[in-house]
């Protein structure tokens, strides 16, 4: 019984030798940065077809296995993103339907986006610079924020409330990651991601936002 201990003993350390001195393959990336609405997400004309959306910030998280051949791989990663609404724009737009140029005061919350993405990539190496290629698709919960526009004279002229809809999203990008040792390193990360969720106001009136953005974000790179 107790050669049979040492010897499980004996394999466990030759197995964890062996393990160490491998490359680490797999890594998970802490990011952050900036969200940049994009087409009818950014625009500001028609409040019922565009966003009014203003540049946020996003965080997340993000796990990559690189496979054992080095040039290809998969990523899965976790975003939140938010963005603000023009409330001056918007407050313009309302005046010039009324053909005023003051009166309606207009109060918005945020627009958010949280991704769960998974995507092939393919690896570029360049000794401790490697360079990842993805097209990604998942699935994104948008929310639409509250949104109430008050006329001096007429009261009340659009009142919405906080709204969710969820929706799959496809997008595109790269990461930059530069190791600093062979655990740590750091990373830019850049991603374009397009959704059409569906949205509804008080009255039951439903319609449709292309929720389109770009994350620029930095990160802390840990191999596993």
């Amino acid at each position: 019984m107790i050669k049979k201990l040492y010897l499980l003993l004996l394999l466990n350390i030759i197995f964890l030798t062996i393990y160490s001195q491998e490359e680490k393959r797999s890594s998970i990336s802490f990011i952050s940065g900036l969200s940049i609405p994009e087409g009818d997400f950014r625009w500001k004309k028609h409040f019922d077809h565009q966003g009014f959306a203003n540049m946020g910030f996003s965080t997340g998280i993000e796990y990559t296995h690189i496979f054992k051949w080095k040039i290809f791989g998969i990523s899965c990663l976790v975003d939140h993103a938010n963005f603000g609404i023009d409330e001056t724009a918007l407050t313009e737009m309302y005046n010039e339907a009324l053909d005023q140029e003051e009166g309606v005061e207009t109060n918005a919350g945020w627009y958010s986006s949280t991704v769960f993405l998974v995507s092939p990539l393919v690896n570029i190496r360049f000794s401790d610079l490697n360079i990842q290629l993805k097209i990604e698709w998942g699935y994104s919960i948008c929310s639409h924020p509250s949104v109430e526009a008050i006329d001096s004279d007429l009261g009340v002229l659009r009142k919405l409330n906080n709204d969710i809809d969820g929706t799959p999203i496809i997008g595109c990008g790269g990461n930059v990651n530069y190791w600093l040792n062979n655990k740590h390193g750091i990373n830019l990360e850049y991603g374009v991601y397009t959704a059409s969720p569906r949205f509804s106001d008080r009255t039951g009136h439903s319609f449709s936002l292309n929720v389109t953005y770009h994350l620029i974000s930095l990160g802390y790179l840990m191999k596993l």
